[in-house]
């Protein structure tokens, strides 16, 4: 149901459940009964984006058993002419095929946002900038739910020094309280 309202957004998920208690309230609803309101609802309010029905949607999670796990492989800058070129590639490590956003951000602070289907094993998207791409980050608003692997959702291709610092402070407070622990032997 999470990931059916990430895809949906919450004001199309409200009037779905709305509708289907308004419809069923008092009587012995199943689950077609469900499905058939989305599919009216959805395509009602958001057109074809995800096809004329979301049939495809509870195939997979209602009554299939297939693993979501989309990977961002690769990000490769390029120089083409005078603008840069980038090379993101995502790919899909399960059986399951959700659609997806992909962030890019590039070094001078602009952001865009990709869309894939989630059909296929992988995708490369081709981005032409006047600035070379930094990182990207695959679902970032963390729609799908039913993704198995947070992980491997991002690649940086910069990667902040914050971590090592926070690691040395650590080291040094131990060396430092092992060092008054002799002091204090002495």
């Amino acid at each position: 149901m999470r990931t059916l309202e990430g895809l949906v957004s919450r004001p199309v998920m409200d009037e779905i459940m709305q509708t289907y208690f308004i419809r069923w309230k008092f009587k012995h609803p199943n689950g077609q009964n469900f499905i058939d309101i989305v599919n009216e609802i959805v395509p009602k309010r958001l057109g074809t984006k995800y096809g004329p029905n979301m049939d495809w949607f509870f195939k997979q999670a209602l009554y299939g058993d297939n693993v979501v796990d989309y990977e961002l492989l690769s990000i490769k800058n390029r120089k083409q002419g005078s603008q840069q070129q980038a090379f993101i590639t995502v790919q899909n490590n399960g059986d399951g095929a959700m659609p997806v956003d992909i962030l890019v951000h590039f070094d001078n602070g602009h952001e865009l946002m990709l869309f894939w289907d989630g059909k296929g094993r992988q995708h490369q998207f081709t981005v032409s900038e006047n600035a070379k791409v930094t990182w990207a980050n695959v679902d970032p608003k963390q729609k799908i739910y039913m993704d198995t692997n947070l992980n491997n959702n991002s690649l940086t291709l910069e990667p902040s020094s914050a971590p090592a610092a926070k690691f040395a402070a650590k080291f040094l407070f131990w060396i430092e309280n092992w060092m008054q622990w002799l002091a204090w032997l002495a």
